[in-house]
């Protein structure tokens, strides 16, 4: 009886106001990852360590791509390279939008919001999300988490994708060049 108690009142919350409480839908949200560069401030980098996929016989339109975290990074836009690329993903592009891309061609980019993503199935290599950024401020910026707001048959969906980049920056990291995830 005891663990019924909280089993019961888990399942029923239903608030779902709160920013991380919102069903993701068919997107796959995958492992939290992180990853960390050092950059000078002013530079400009394409982040693609994200691949879009949903599970199940979906396609999903994106609405909205948003960075949680740090406002040290100024967000440029989001694009999307679809498959076939050359590899799942190139995590670091230094350009945005990226035209130096070697694992896909930087002329089948599109904007993120607006794109339509398919299925998992119909194709296993998934969707690379490519976020620009642009580095405004000195020291250590951590981004937490990627928010993406699509839409599924008429109905809307938000997932916040676990994929954590910290940003170092300023005479403290470019010098010895450490800068580790949070």
């Amino acid at each position: 009886m005891a663990l019924a108690t909280p089993l019961i009142l888990s399942g029923c919350n239903d608030d779902t106001s709160a920013e991380t409480d919102l069903y993701p839908g068919p997107m796959v949200v995958g492992n939290p990852q992180g990853s960390s560069i050092t950059l000078p401030v002013g530079k400009v980098v394409t982040d693609g360590v994200q691949v879009l996929r949903l599970s199940g016989e979906y396609e999903a339109t994106i609405d909205k791509v948003e960075l949680v975290g740090d406002d040290g990074m100024e967000f440029l836009g989001a694009g999307i390279a679809p498959p076939p690329r050359r590899s799942a993903l190139e995590q670091f592009i230094f350009d945005w939008p990226p035209t130096k891309a070697t694992q896909f061609d930087p002329a089948t980019v599109v904007p993120a919001e607006g794109a339509t993503i398919g299925n998992e199935t119909d194709e296993p290599m998934g969707w690379e999300l490519l976020l620009g950024l642009k580095v405004v401020d000195e020291g250590k910026h951590t981004r937490t988490a990627i928010r993406i707001t699509y839409t599924v048959d008429g109905e809307q969906y938000r997932v916040d994708l676990p994929t954590e980049l910290t940003v170092c920056t300023g005479p403290a990291y470019e010098t010895d060049g450490e800068c580790t995830p949070e």
